[in-house]
């Protein structure tokens, strides 16, 4: 059995490897990253961090700014690692850079707060936006139908990553079919009875039909 005095001074054995560890900006912003991705971005602060860095809380001030410098090198760290293999077709394209982001929002959903609620970004994602751009433009949209389509795309994006990172109620979609069934709401009622076995991993199915919609009939074929 181990004691708890084996317990201690491994703990305490740790703590030393730890601050042995030299502290520098990639240390920092892998440890932040670990941190939200377990906790949520709300738990992050430079208190935090340095508690779990094993140091003080300004040596942390000494490789970021503030807070809100380290989430955003926390998304650059996040669209540093983001690789879409380039597409010769404009729908493939479009359709290949909004998956993979859509997935890090899942994957990560820290990101979506930081995005939409502490309104923060990364310059470093612009190259897979410009390539977005790129693409609409080659299907013969102007800047501002391409501005708008873009708009659209991302930002139903962003509602599809919230809905699928949130745990469901099943309580309260029965409460819901329910009062479909009863109060005789006949439209809805054959939507939930024929998208009964949709999956619930829909939002490629979803990207696809809402990019056919919003193009142009004369590029919808291009």
């Amino acid at each position: 059995m181990v004691s708890s005095w084996n317990i201690a001074l491994s703990k305490i054995e740790a703590d030393q490897v730890t601050k042995r560890i030299p502290l520098d900006r990639k240390r920092i912003i892998s440890e932040a990253r670990d941190l939200v991705c377990c906790e949520g971005l709300e738990a992050l602060s430079m208190r935090r961090l340095a508690e779990r860095l094993g140091c003080g809380a300004m040596s942390l001030y000494r490789h970021i700014e503030d807070r809100q410098a380290l989430v955003i090198a926390l998304l650059d760290d996040v669209a540093g690692g983001i690789d879409v293999p380039q597409q010769s077709d404009p729908h493939t394209e479009i359709e290949s850079i909004l998956l993979v982001i859509h997935d890090e929002f899942c994957r990560e959903p820290w990101i979506l707060r930081a995005l939409i609620f502490e309104g923060l970004e990364s310059l470093d994602i612009l190259p897979l936006v410009d390539r977005i751009f790129a693409a609409l433009f080659a299907l013969g949209l102007t800047a501002r139908e391409a501005s708008l389509i873009y708009l659209a795309l991302i930002q139903h994006a962003y509602g599809a990553a919230l809905q699928a990172t949130q745990t469901r109620d099943s309580a309260r979609m029965a409460r819901l079919r329910n009062a479909v069934e009863t109060d005789g709401h006949a439209h809805v009622a054959r939507a939930f009875t024929e998208a009964a076995g949709t999956s619930d991993d829909s939002y490629p199915e979803q990207l696809r039909i809402i990019l056919r919609g919003l193009l142009p009939v004369d590029a919808r074929n291009l």
